[in-house]
């Protein structure tokens, strides 16, 4: 196994990859998104775009 490689798995394991930190630095916004989508339905355009503009 190649050196540099060894080294990037071993820092991958303690701090994750980046895909992994992108991920969980997104979740709070996945959340709050999804938390407002049983009520999109009922909002009209007008709504819509003032509320999430």
């Amino acid at each position: 196994m190649d050196v540099a490689r060894f080294i990037d798995e071993i820092i991958a394991w303690f701090i994750g990859t980046k895909h992994q930190r992108d991920i969980k630095k997104l979740q709070p916004v996945i959340a709050a998104i999804n938390s407002g989508e049983p009520e999109m339905p009922s909002l009209r355009s007008e709504d819509l775009k003032t509320r999430y503009a």
